[in-house]
């Protein structure tokens, strides 16, 4: 369903990342993971590169989704979003919605969303086959896990289902959602364990025992997921 939203605060989380909070009234009618859409053409300042690109392509702008990174019992909803880069070589077109939407120009004003679309969730049941929950992500894809994973610990939803959070970035500095996800872990120390792993990081352990140099290797990953019969990945 579309919806009247306003914009009324934009958090940054890294260099080139924000979060979005969207005040839309009644907002207990989603599962956490799923995601909004945003129709660039709504927007004054994005109209003449939206008629542009539509010249250029032959059709209209579609419309962007982006993953929410609130649960259903937060008051606003939110989305974070990194703005994505522009590589001359590699891309015929520059970035049009994510580097507007991370840039703050949306604060404080009314837009059109539409949601809630998406089937990336925990069925609510999966804790009677499911041992432990691990989350593999990278860079912004960890925007609907962090959601996923704050609804299960917070609400104490199947509460002996322990959460191995893998979180792969280049630096320190990318990590979205870094503080956020430390006190998750540190407040519900029973149920989740976080793991970070650095590619672009000389020495990743100088941030803490939990950091690793490198890639997620199926061996490494087997240390976490242990029983494969009882893990959700």
């Amino acid at each position: 369903r579309e919806m009247d939203a306003v914009c009324v605060d934009i958090v940054p989380r890294t260099p080139d990342s924000a979060t979005l909070y969207f005040f839309v009234g009644d907002t207990d009618k989603y599962s956490a993971g799923q995601f909004i859409t945003i129709d660039p053409k709504q927007f004054p300042e994005l109209e003449r590169w939206c008629a542009y690109f539509a010249h250029k392509k032959g059709k209209p702008e579609p419309v962007r989704a982006y993953s929410m990174s609130s649960t259903p019992k937060e008051k606003c909803i939110s989305v974070t979003v990194k703005a994505e880069p522009y590589d001359s070589e590699n891309d015929v077109y520059p970035p049009l919605l994510s580097p507007f939407l991370v840039s703050g120009s949306l604060k404080g004003r009314e837009m059109r969303i539409r949601g809630y679309s998406g089937p990336y969730i925990l069925a609510p049941n999966h804790g009677e086959n499911t041992e432990r929950v691990v989350h593999l992500v990278a860079g912004s894809g960890v925007v609907p896990n962090y959601a996923i994973l704050k609804d299960e610990l917070q609400s104490e939803k199947n509460q002996h289902v322990k959460h191995i959070f893998i979180d792969v970035n280049k630096t320190y500095e990318d990590i979205i959602f870094r503080d956020q996800l430390a006190a998750l872990a540190d407040t519900f120390s029973d149920r989740m364990e976080l793991v970070h792993l650095l590619t672009r990081e000389e020495n990743p352990q100088a941030y803490g025992g939990n950091f690793h140099k490198g890639r997620p290797s199926s061996d490494f990953l087997g240390d976490y997921i242990c029983d494969p019969e009882k893990a959700l990945v």
